[in-house]
């Protein structure tokens, strides 16, 4: 036995090619690992149409549908002007393409081109081998997409002429049906097409439809779950085709589910309904193990952790729902629910410790970079404390215009992700105007202008900083003509605006934008006279 195993093993190696290897990087989605082996291989040898394929395939994999296309015409023909599979490779890649714009929203002059190159390239495949049912159906499918039925049909009879275990026309064949609502000849159709490839997920999804339209739920059902098995990361087989049978039952739907786990244990979407469905009957320790199993597999997809996170916190659970906030904004730093809602948690985390509350927020920070709320709210918390320090005043103690400094830097991180939020530019001018420890005439005046013009001259907080600004600083024509854009904005029917709360800007009643526009009159006449006394 052991030298019949050692034939077959060395007769294995001897028939596997060298593009194997690039082949079975790609079936692991290790695609730059794959390009480099399927390179190596044509570099080698030029003549290797197999790994010329591959090598396509692998870029046809990461979505560079022109990388493939290129790949194809412009290197592996010009090697192999003669071989009909590279001619068949470069019609799929041209179908490819048509339907990418399709998918775009485009169904113009490039969509009909790329079906007819897909066409022609079809077509010289056959001038070389007259008996390529790939080539056969590659042209019936263009025919089918270009509206062509009858043509498709009769492309379709004669590549199974060719081939009658061509899974792919079998497909298309079931699709003809199906769409004819001939379900019964669909199945059947779908059934074989299943069996001789089960690689296209279509395929298995819509065999569990056409047993549904033929009377046959439990089949159906035995089809989809074969479906996820198959391809366990498509959601279909659960949204479209257990939810179909089981309707509103979803006892019905999770005991269905829950059968299924026993046997198909690396499907994310399968955890995930279940899970759904127990939180959905409030069972959120069981939905909470569910969703774990899905984050497991998959580790960089941000909704489970979020989930997890969501579900921890309603169990009262603030630490560790904290922490799945956090894993969160690890896998997704612009995920703003999970930011928000981590900040919720800050003061219940760390209670009145201004420390603590700053570690918390300056970890947040770097998880959320772009994150322009989370840098105001914390920019303002850092501000009140400092005032709560006497921040203000002519001698603040160092701990008050260090946090100072620090909300200053934060504000401007804000205005930086903000830059036409009013409020943001306007408390940002605020910080290098109003503390003397931290002053800066000129950020202040760019900021305040910012919030100005930004606001269309009606931001409240902005002129009042400005005005206070060039007061000091003796700057009459810029608070000139700011002045005349807040008196011209109003009198134009605009109304003053505030902050209201955090982030948020209310509209001030008409008293209040009135008293702004006297002030701004009464600034501008003064502006006047000085410039005049010059």
């Amino acid at each position: 036995m052991r030298t019949l195993f050692s034939i077959a093993l060395l007769t294995s190696l001897v028939m596997a090619g060298p593009e194997d290897q690039a082949k079975r990087l790609l079936a692991k989605g290790e695609h730059e690992k794959a390009l480099k082996a399927a390179e190596t291989v044509t570099k080698k040898n030029a003549n290797n149409v197999a790994a010329w394929i591959v090598y396509a395939d692998v870029f046809a994999a990461m979505g560079e549908l022109e990388e493939a296309w290129g790949v194809i015409q412009d290197r592996a023909i010009v090697a192999n002007p003669k071989s009909a599979p590279l001619l068949i490779k470069l019609g799929d890649i041209f179908v490819k393409l048509a339907e990418k714009q399709l998918r775009a929203g485009g169904a113009g002059l490039d969509t009909q081109n790329f079906f007819l190159d897909a066409q022609r390239v079809y077509g010289e495949a056959l001038a070389i081998d007259p008996k390529a049912a790939d080539a056969v159906y590659g042209d019936a499918y263009v025919l089918y997409m270009l509206t062509k039925p009858e043509e498709a049909k009769k492309g379709i009879a004669k590549a199974l002429g060719l081939d009658p275990n061509h899974a792919k026309s079998h497909a298309l064949q079931a699709l003809f049906l199906y769409r004819a609502k001939k379900y019964p000849a669909a199945a059947t159709s779908y059934e074989t097409a299943r069996k001789l490839d089960d690689s296209d997920a279509n395929v298995c999804y819509y065999y569990g439809h056409a047993l549904i339209g033929s009377g046959r739920p439990d089949e159906a059902l035995e089809a989809y779950k074969y479906m996820l098995k198959r391809h366990p990361d498509d959601e279909r087989s659960i949204t479209g085709g257990v939810k179909n049978i089981c309707g509103r039952d979803k006892k019905k739907m999770e005991d269905a589910l829950t059968a299924w786990s026993k046997s198909i244990k690396n499907s994310a979407p399968l955890w995930e309904q279940l899970g759904n469905l127990k939180f959905q009957r409030k069972d959120n320790k069981a939905a909470v193990k569910d969703f774990k199993k899905a984050a497991k597999l998959k580790p960089d997809n941000d909704h489970f952790p979020y989930l997890i996170a969501y579900l921890t916190e309603l169990d009262g659970d603030g630490a560790g729902a904290a922490e799945m906030y956090l894993n969160t904004l690890r896998a997704n730093p612009k995920h703003a629910m999970a930011a928000g809602n981590y900040e919720r948690l800050i003061p219940r985390l760390a209670g009145n410790d201004f420390d603590e509350v700053g570690k918390l927020y300056e970890n947040l920070l770097k998880l959320a970079p772009e994150n322009g709320d989370v840098h105001n709210n914390y920019a303002l918390r850092l501000r009140n404390w400092a005032e709560a320090k006497g921040a203000r005043g002519k001698s603040p103690s160092e701990s008050a215009k260090k946090v100072i400094k620090r909300s200053a830097e934060v504000y401007e991180m804000a205005a930086a992700l903000a830059p036409d939020v009013p409020q943001v530019l306007s408390d940002t001018g605020l910080l290098f105007e109003f503390y003397p420890c931290n002053r800066d005439d000129e950020k202040a005046e760019r900021y305040f202008r910012k919030s100005l013009e930004r606001s269309g001259f009606l931001y409240r907080d902005a002129f009042d900083g400005l005005n206070r600004l060039c007061h000091r600083t003796k700057n009459w024509e810029i608070l000139k003509d700011y002045a005349e854009g807040v008196i011209e904005a109003i009198d134009d029917g605009g109304r003053a605006r505030a902050p209201r709360s955090a982030g948020a800007v209310q509209d001030l009643t008409a008293p209040e934008t009135s008293a702004l526009r006297d002030r701004a009159k009464g600034a501008l006449a003064e502006a006047e006279r000085n410039l005049k006394g010059k």
